[in-house]
């Protein structure tokens, strides 16, 4: 979903049968709602197979030292923009590993189901999947377009967010 535009997806992996009169069927009663769209996605199974095995590695040291050098930079106007995809990638990591913790595969997952499955599994509560999503929002504005007025307020918003998901992650792998 985005804006007034909603897609529904159906993926399909190449040698999966293709049922097209029920594809068919529900591209009509999608086609009967406005704003709304079907899309069917055909991926390779070697893809998904290759896909698998980037599992990344998260290192609970390396992002706490990410994290230790993105505070001493909060302060500085001229930086804080820039901290942003530091701090999301942090985040994001430990999202992940709180999840690999619960038992979910991560895998593979989008940034938006990784946020979703922290929510599904008591992670993250409604407040803070939203404000996650607020989070995304501001990393992609950074990352992909010219950002000039970022406010620092909200840069030490989600730094505080990510640090209470470190501290919350530590907390669960001594428990």
């Amino acid at each position: 979903t985005r804006g007034d535009e909603n897609i529904l997806i159906e993926v399909k992996t190449s040698k999966a049968r293709v049922d097209t009169e029920k594809l068919f069927k529900i591209s009509k009663i999608v086609q009967s709602h406005p704003g709304w769209k079907f899309l069917v996605v055909t991926i390779n199974e070697d893809d998904i197979s290759e896909f698998k095995k980037t599992i990344p590695e998260f290192d609970i040291d390396k992002i706490t030292q990410t994290l230790v050098l993105v505070e001493g930079n909060l302060k500085n106007l001229n930086l804080s923009v820039f901290l942003i995809p530091q701090i999301w990638v942090c985040y994001i990591s430990i999202l992940s590993m709180h999840l690999i913790n619960e038992g979910v595969e991560t895998s593979g997952l989008s940034v938006l189901s990784i946020l979703n499955s922290a929510y599904s599994e008591g992670i993250l509560d409604y407040q803070e999947l939203e404000l996650s999503r607020e989070f995304l929002n501001l990393r992609n504005l950074v990352c992909h377009n010219f950002a000039g007025d970022i406010s620092t307020n909200n840069v030490e918003i989600f730094f505080k967010m990510t640090q209470s998901a470190l501290n919350r992650y530590k907390k669960q792998v001594s428990d």
